[in-house]
């Protein structure tokens, strides 16, 4: 379930956010449908407080971050569809509400980072440093039934650790995350970096996401004891390591 069909509703700014009242966005695919919200706060003029943007902005070029300029952008130009533009851009706190989860299972999605992290991460500017060995920066991804957590994963936009340099990657494709909660009501988007400053989290806490799978509730088998496997360097040239923990 991907975004195009907010294609036209984009305008010419190429971004929705909240600011014309839209602050849910609620998706269906045949039989499969999703809300996702937004929060859109009025105060000092108006700005994107939290929750979800919907954008097709293409700026990729790696320079110095420009808040307005790069914050709605994904680092790869375009959605994860081979011919698709639009994407969501997501921060700290964003959710994706399974409407259905008696019938319907989040098996995974497609994720990035926006244009904004990586430029940050990549050259460093007046709030974040530019990275160097052993830094890294991760969502986390947080599932919930109702009301309780029954789970959580790491997805790895940036990793610096490994002692080979061959190895350090800041994510700037589009990769395919498989949920190991599928049968979840709900999923929070966190992060977690290694610079961090007096107020938390110095890199900048956004993501693009496209592409949501919904399948039927009864294709995944429930499991609440999954193994977490982690698969790097991402993207890989002759050799990947497989972690299971």
């Amino acid at each position: 379930m991907g975004f195009e069909e907010l294609q036209d509703s984009l305008g010419t700014s190429g971004v929705r956010n909240g600011s014309r009242g839209n602050a849910t966005y609620n998706f269906s695919q045949g039989e499969f449908n999703l809300r996702l919200d937004t929060d859109w706060d009025t105060s000092f003029g108006g700005y994107w407080a939290g929750g979800w943007a919907l954008s097709n902005l293409k700026y990729t070029t790696e320079e110095t971050s420009d808040f307005s300029k790069h914050l709605y952008a994904s680092k790869p130009g375009k959605g994860s569809e081979e011919s698709g533009n639009v994407y969501a851009v997501g921060t700290d706190g964003s959710y994706i509400q399974n409407k259905d989860p008696l019938n319907q299972s989040l098996a995974g999605c497609y994720i990035s980072n926006s244009t904004y992290a990586y430029n940050s991460m990549k050259l460093g500017d007046n709030f974040a440093k530019k990275f160097e060995s052993n830094d890294s920066f991760a969502l986390i991804v947080d599932f919930y039934l109702s009301g309780k957590e029954v789970g959580s994963q790491k997805v790895w936009l940036a990793d610096y650790r490994s002692a080979s340099a061959d190895d350090h990657f800041i994510l700037d494709t589009w990769q395919w995350v498989t949920f190991q909660y599928a049968n979840a009501d709900s999923i929070v988007f966190l992060f977690e970096s290694s610079d961090m400053g007096d107020w938390g989290i110095n890199t900048p806490k956004y993501f693009c996401l496209d592409e949501i799978q919904l399948v039927s509730g009864a294709e995944i088998e429930e499991s609440l004891d999954p193994l977490n496997i982690g698969v790097y360097p991402i993207p890989f040239n002759e050799y990947i390591k497989i972690d299971i923990e």
